[in-house]
């Protein structure tokens, strides 16, 4: 309603503007029509472009006290506390002193500063730090669940797609935790 008042005052008040508004509108149409990009106003890429279906798909699995934890029930920012660390976990457990070498390397390379070396030292995820996750992720779950946590397992999953239905290809466990 409000538009149609604003349009009828530009055509008589305002008949350039008016003339400009449609022209800059209907043009607007003709590019989201052919799905091009109009910057700064829409990048058809970032928004509507096609998804395709993948080969697979990845997922964790967790496990406490012996029954599965639904954290996809989890408000969003309580999922990605979970799901990222355990990914980066997984990451680091297997990659860390390549992961150690390359930032120490990066940083010599192109600074040469003590201080920054030293500070580069307290910012990496050292072996004990990452050993130490576990830990961590075990009273992480003690608040998200309520409950106490004796044990807990996390897996890795990965799913196919075929004919719109998901089908396990693998699993592989990345945490197998307990208490005592």
């Amino acid at each position: 309603m409000f538009l149609l008042d604003y349009l009828r005052f530009l055509k008589n008040e305002k008949p350039v503007w008016f003339w400009a508004f449609i022209i800059f509108f209907l043009l607007h149409a003709v590019v989201i029509y052919r799905q091009s990009q109009l910057t700064p106003w829409l990048n058809y890429g970032m928004y509507s472009q096609k998804a395709y279906p993948q080969a697979s798909y990845g997922g964790i699995s967790i496990e406490v006290n012996g029954q599965p934890f639904n954290y996809m029930q989890l408000n969003d920012a309580n999922k990605e506390m979970l799901s990222c660390p355990i990914r980066l976990y997984a990451e680091l457990k297997t990659d860390s002193l390549m992961y150690v070498a390359v930032y120490r390397q990066i940083i010599e390379r192109y600074t040469g500063h003590a201080d920054l070396i030293n500070l580069s030292n307290k910012l990496q995820n050292s072996d004990e730090s990452i050993a130490e996750f576990p830990a961590w992720l075990a009273r992480y779950l003690e608040k998200s669940t309520n409950q106490p946590v004796d044990n807990y397992r996390v897996w890795e999953e990965t799913y196919s797609y075929n004919e719109g239905k998901f089908f396990p290809n693998k699993s592989e466990l990345l945490i197998d935790y307990d208490a005592q």
